[in-house]
């Protein structure tokens, strides 16, 4: 994506509109990058990350095109849908653990093991996303997943989160996590869905408001 796009946007106020019209910005730079994307992968997870005083952009950076959902999300995928008893997937400290995807007992969701949802990370690492990732190559801070939504006529999910700034720090990787539970305990723990490359980076001053709202466009 042309950095100096996005850069255009600072000093505008952050709203629903700006949003879409950043995300209308990735679409175009992806499908003329990649003419065929969706032929090949059904879906395609996109990280807008911004910070903000008083709902005025201060500093803006977006996924980069070639960023991959991660073997997580495809063996997660594969079980819900596939009707998989039980799915093996990575934690986010680099363990192996077993999620009972159906039949009673301690299943993904079981909320009677404790919070479940998701959860959005941000870090200053600049390791390339790979799809064996399973954390943040230098984590920052953690962000309040908001309220998603469904739009059924552009066909993407919303998952916003935001945080205000204890520190200042750049922002160069997000993460959005599933926080599902595994057995044999129950036991909550993270799992990493998405790791994106961030650009231009973003920069953090203490107080500001972070903002990340990450879309999953389905084809």
């Amino acid at each position: 994506m042309e950095n100096q796009i996005l850069l255009e946007k600072v000093g505008n106020t952050k709203n629903k509109k700006l949003i879409d019209d950043c995300y209308k910005i990735y679409k175009e730079k992806l499908f003329k990058q990649y003419p065929e994307y969706f032929e090949t992968n059904h879906s395609k997870m996109v990280s807008l990350v911004t910070t903000t005083e008083n709902f005025e952009i201060k500093s803006i950076g977006m996924s980069c095109l070639n960023d991959l959902l991660t073997d997580n999300w495809g063996k997660f995928l594969n079980g819900f849908m596939g009707g998989i008893t039980s799915v093996n997937l990575k934690i986010i400290s680099g363990l192996d653990k077993d999620f009972l995807m159906w039949g009673s007992g301690s299943t993904w969701n079981n909320r009677q093991a404790g919070a479940v949802g998701s959860l959005i990370q941000v870090g200053s690492g600049t390791v390339t996303a790979t799809r064996q990732d399973f954390a943040l190559a230098n984590f920052v801070a953690s962000l309040s997943s908001g309220v998603g939504g469904w739009n059924s006529g552009l066909g993407k999910i919303d998952i916003p989160a935001n945080a205000i700034a204890t520190s200042s720090f750049t922002i160069s990787e997000t993460g959005l996590f599933g926080v599902w539970v595994h057995s044999p305990a129950p036991a909550v723990d993270n799992v990493l869905l998405s790791r994106d490359n961030i650009s231009p980076v973003v920069n953090v001053i203490s107080a500001q408001s972070i903002n990340v709202d990450y879309q999953m466009l389905l084809n």
